[in-house]
């Protein structure tokens, strides 16, 4: 775990699967001719070079677009298992809490706590879903009630 985010060789793997730009700005100046394959066609010891880079310096573009590309990875995990858009199915706010979960403990967590939601009849929402988590991922949804927990360091500026 390294950075800002505690980024670890798992999220810089799903980062470069994920955001496709990022991987080939990555990507470039370390394989080259390489880069014309997805990353999930690369061989093993390019895959983990190519993470090695990203945590080398993890600053605020990684983060962010890793947490992007979880949101991403989330989405099509709802799609799979819902048949719906995403945000037909869940909140904004809950999507985001998703990704979190897929970004702290990963998407079996994610794919594992919808499916038991959804088998247990729970409404849809984070309410459900963290019980699921809770019997599946329990460090999960400790982690995202304490990140969506912590307050803002600054105040957003608003209508004056």
């Amino acid at each position: 775990e390294v950075g800002l985010g505690q980024l670890t060789h798992n999220g810089a793997d799903t980062l470069l699967l994920w955001d496709p730009d990022y991987y080939q700005q990555i990507c470039q100046p370390l394989l080259g001719d390489s880069c014309q394959y997805q990353y999930h066609q690369l061989a093993g010891w390019q895959r983990q070079a190519l993470q090695n880079q990203v945590l080398t310096d993890p600053g605020f573009e990684a983060l962010a677009r890793a947490l992007r590309a979880n949101a991403a990875q989330v989405d099509a995990i709802v799609r799979d298992e819902t048949e719906q858009r995403p945000g037909a199915f869940l909140s904004h706010q809950d999507l985001w809490r998703l990704a979190l979960v897929n970004y702290n403990a990963g998407p079996g967590c994610v794919r594992a706590a919808l499916r038991d939601s959804i088998r247990a009849g729970y409404s849809p929402g984070w309410d459900g879903l963290s019980i699921s988590l809770g019997a599946l991922c329990p460090a999960a949804v400790g982690y995202v009630e304490r990140v969506t927990a912590t307050p803002l360091p600054y105040q957003p500026a608003g209508p004056q």
